[in-house]
C-alpha cells in the first residue's frame, strides 16, 4: 500500500467543507494530491514537455502547472460535458472534445487565439487528437472516414485529407508521440493501424466491442493493447513478432494507458483501484487503491518521464502519484474555487473562440497535404504572437516592367526586375533589387553621335540598375491583400548600342543616379505597381510593373 487511508471522519470533514464549492482541493497524504469536484473527472492529459497537465469535469477544463501544482487557467467553452482533453506535440496548445459535438483548439502559451471545429448531426465526433503538430487535428469524417483536418485562419476553412475508410463509425483515436502512426477503433470492434504520412502499413484487427476501453498505442509506436474479452487485455507489437495476454478477474476496466516510455500499462479495475503492469517482467508492478469507497477511475495519464500518473474518478477526485519512489508527486496548496473567484473579481473574461468552422460545410479534399510544406509553414507562422501574415516574411519578387521615357527618341522601354524583400517588421519593409530594360528607337530617330570616328545611327538603349528599397505596407488577412508604397535609391547605367553598323558594333555608355517612388497592391502571389522615377541622365519618367512573388519561408 503506497499511501495511508483516510479515516471516515476525515472524509466527512472534507466533503462538508467542499459541499458548497464547485471545485475544492485538499492534500490527503504523502503519495497523492486530491482535488474534489461535484462532477466526474472525465479526462486527464499531460503535455509532452511535462510543464502542464489538464483535467476536465462537466463542461470545464482546468490547466495546471505541473511543478507548482497551481491552476493556470480554467476554460468554459463547451455547452455540454467534456469527453477528452489532449495536448499538442509542442505542448503549447490544448484540444478538448465535448458532448456538444465541438472540438476546441486553444493556444495556452501564446496569443494566436482559439479555433472551434463544429460537427454536424451527420458527423458525430466521438474522439479527436492533434496529428503530431500544433495545428492539424484528426477527427471522424462523414461516411466512416478517419480524416485529418488542417485549419486555415486566413480563409476560415479546413483543408482535409482522408486517412482511412472504416466499415463502421470511428469511436476512438490514438497516435504515437511522433505523430506518424494512427490507431483508430470503430463501433463494430475493428481497429485500424496505418502510417498517416504515406498511408503505408495498414492493418485491421478485431477487439472486444463491448470493451470499456479503446485500443491504445505506445508512445514509441511499437506496441498496442486492446481488450479481447471481458477479462483479457491483449498486448502486441506493431510488427506482430511479440504478443501476450494480461488476464485479470477485476476487468472490465473503464480506462487504460501506456506509460510514455511504453514499458508500463496502467488500468483501472472494478474494485476501485489502479494496477500498473510491467511489459518487461510480465507482472503487476504496483497497485493503488482509491481513497473513496465505491469509486471508479475514469481517466488516466502518465507524465512524459513515466514517473508520475494522473487519475480522475467518477466521484470527482483528481489524484497524482509518483510511482517511481512513492513520494509526493505534486505540491499543491491552491484552492480552485479561490482561483475562479479571483477571475471574477478581477473582471477577467473567459477565453472565447475566435473562429467557428463547420466541418461539414468548409472541408475540401487536399491529397497533397503532407507534401505541401507551404501550407504547414503558413499555419505555424500564424501561431506566433504579432505575426502579420504567413506569406510576407521573406519574398523574392519578379516583375515585368514598362517605362515611358517621355522622349521622342525612345517612347517606351521594356524590362525585368528582381527584388528581395523582408516583411518581418510590417508595416515597415526593406530590401534590394536589380532591373534590366531596353528600348527600341522611334522610327524618326533624329539622334546622331560618333564614337571613335564611327557614326551611331538609331542605336538601341539598354538600362541596368541596382537599388536599395524601403517602404510601408498594410496587410488585410481576410483577403490575403497587401497595399504598399515604397521608395528606391540606386545607381545605374544607360548604354546606346548601335546594332546597324555593317562592319563593327560600337556603344556609348553613361552612368546615372536614380530614385523611384512607387505604390502598388499584392494579392497572394500576384503584384502590380506604378509610379515615377528620376534618372539623372533621362530626367523624370513614368514606370509600371506587374509580377509574381515567391515566398522564401520564415
Amino acid at each position: 500500500m503506497f499511501f495511508r487511508r483516510l479515516s471516515l471522519l476525515g472524509f466527512s470533514a472534507l466533503f462538508f467543507a467542499a459541499g458548497s464549492l464547485s471545485f475544492s482541493q485538499e492534500k490527503i497524504n504523502q503519495n497523492c494530491i486530491i482535488a474534489k469536484s461535484d462532477e466526474e473527472v472525465s479526462s486527464v492529459a499531460w503535455s509532452q514537455d511535462g510543464k502542464f497537465f489538464a483535467s476536465a469535469w462537466n463542461n470545464s477544463i482546468a490547466l495546471w502547472d505541473s511543478q507548482s501544482g497551481e491552476i493556470i487557467e480554467i476554460y468554459r467553452e463547451h455547452t455540454k460535458p467534456v469527453k477528452k482533453v489532449h495536448f499538442s506535440k509542442g505542448g503549447n496548445r490544448l484540444l478538448s472534445l465535448g458532448q456538444d459535438n465541438i472540438v476546441v483548439m486553444r493556444d495556452i502559451v501564446g496569443s494566436s487565439g482559439t479555433i472551434r471545429a463544429v460537427g454536424s448531426d451527420l458527423q458525430p465526433m466521438n474522439d479527436a487528437v492533434f496529428a503530431g503538430d500544433n495545428t492539424s487535428v484528426i477527427l471522424p469524417g462523414e461516411g466512416n472516414v478517419a480524416t485529418l483536418y488542417f485549419p486555415l485562419r486566413l480563409t476560415n476553412q479546413f483543408i482535409s485529407k482522408k486517412l482511412v475508410k472504416t466499415a463502421s463509425p470511428v469511436t476512438s483515436f490514438d497516435l504515437s508521440y511522433d505523430g506518424s502512426t494512427l490507431l483508430a477503433g470503430t463501433e463494430e470492434g475493428k481497429a485500424y493501424i496505418l502510417n498517416i504520412n504515406d498511408g503505408s502499413g495498414e492493418r485491421i484487427f478485431s477487439y472486444y466491442k463491448d470493451s470499456g476501453i479503446p485500443p491504445r498505442i505506445s508512445g514509441d509506436g511499437k506496441f498496442i493493447f486492446y481488450q479481447s474479452d471481458s477479462q483479457s487485455l491483449e498486448v502486441t507489437s506493431i510488427d506482430g513478432r511479440e504478443s501476450f495476454t494480461i488476464r485479470d478477474s477485476d476487468f472490465p476496466v473503464k480506462t487504460a494507458s501506456f506509460s510514455s516510455d511504453g514499458r508500463l500499462i496502467a488500468y483501472a479495475v472494478k474494485n476501485g483501484g489502479i494496477k500498473i503492469f510491467s511489459l518487461q517482467s510480465k507482472r503487476t508492478r504496483h497497485f493503488f487503491t482509491l481513497p473513496l469507497d465505491q469509486d471508479m477511475v475514469t481517466s488516466l495519464a502518465f507524465s512524459p518521464n513515466s514517473q508520475k500518473m494522473l487519475a480522475g474518478t467518477e466521484k470527482g477526485l483528481l489524484l497524482c502519484w509518483n510511482i517511481s519512489d512513492n513520494s509526493q508527486a505534486v505540491k499543491n496548496q491552491q484552492n480552485p474555487e479561490d482561483f475562479i473567484n479571483s477571475q471574477k473579481n478581477s473582471g477577467k473574461k473567459e477565453a472565447k473562440p475566435v473562429t467557428d468552422i463547420p466541418l461539414s460545410q468548409t472541408s475540401e479534399e487536399a491529397d497533397g497535404y503532407f507534401s505541401n510544406q507551404e501550407s504547414q509553414a503558413e499555419e505555424k507562422e500564424l501561431d506566433k504572437a504579432g505575426a502579420e501574415t504567413q506569406n510576407l516574411k521573406n519574398a523574392l519578387e519578379l516583375s515585368f516592367l514598362v517605362t515611358s521615357l517621355n522622349e521622342d527618341y525612345y517612347h517606351t522601354s521594356f524590362g525585368l526586375s528582381a527584388a528581395w524583400k523582408s516583411y518581418k517588421k510590417l508595416p515597415f519593409f526593406y530590401g534590394a533589387g536589380a532591373e534590366f530594360s531596353f528600348a527600341v528607337p522611334a522610327s524618326d530617330y533624329p539622334y546622331t553621335t560618333s564614337y571613335e570616328g564611327i557614326e551611331l545611327n538609331n542605336p538601341w538603349l539598354y538600362r541596368a540598375h541596382l537599388y536599395a528599397l524601403t517602404g510601408l505596407g498594410h496587410y488585410i488577412k481576410e483577403y490575403n491583400l497587401l497595399f504598399f508604397c515604397e521608395g528606391r535609391l540606386g545607381l545605374g547605367g544607360n548604354m546606346l548600342f548601335n546594332n546597324e553598323l555593317k562592319y563593327r558594333r560600337t556603344s556609348k555608355a553613361s552612368y546615372c543616379i536614380l530614385a523611384d517612388a512607387l505604390a502598388g497592391i499584392q494579392w497572394k502571389a500576384l503584384t502590380i505597381y506604378a509610379g515615377s522615377e528620376f534618372d539623372s541622365s533621362l530626367g523624370f519618367i513614368v514606370k509600371a510593373g506587374a509580377g509574381v512573388v515567391i515566398h522564401l519561408g520564415k
